[in-house]
């Protein structure tokens, strides 16, 4: 029986934003002006990073003040725009036929960027179990 191998990964271009923003941003606390507010141009960068890659994401990673950050997101050029997102989506049963034997891949990319990639044998997964701890994860 092949493992089941599941995945939750970060882009590469998602993370080196935020990894540069958050050099940048430590640099500016470790400095001596660390009393002073963050300075306007890491706001804005910070921003939009929250845009991109939404507000609480980029909070966690930078350390930021969720709702001082939703705040300055908001006010940027290239908001998102606020369409209704429902939290499931229900999709027909596809009938493909799969043999028990068969090797199975299936991929799913939450809201937040977060990817799920399972690999396995088509007898041995239980895809709504694996997508309900997908989405349950802290």
């Amino acid at each position: 029986m092949q493992a089941v191998e599941a995945v939750t990964t970060l882009g590469s271009a998602e993370s080196e934003l935020i990894e540069g923003l958050k050099g940048r941003i430590e640099a500016w606390r470790g400095s001596e002006t660390r009393g002073r507010a963050m300075p306007e141009e890491l706001w804005e960068e910070a921003g939009a990073a929250a845009q991109l890659l939404g507000v609480f994401r980029v909070a966690k990673a930078l350390a930021l003040n969720y709702e001082t950050l939703k705040r300055r997101a908001g006010g940027l050029e290239g908001e998102r725009t606020s369409t209704a997102r429902a939290d499931f989506i229900e999709l027909p049963a596809l009938n493909v036929p799969v043999d028990a034997g068969d090797d199975v891949t299936i991929e799913v990319t939450a809201a937040d960027g977060a990817r799920l990639s399972v690999r396995g044998k088509a007898a041995v997964l239980n895809v709504a179990a694996l997508i309900g701890a997908f989405r349950g994860r802290a």
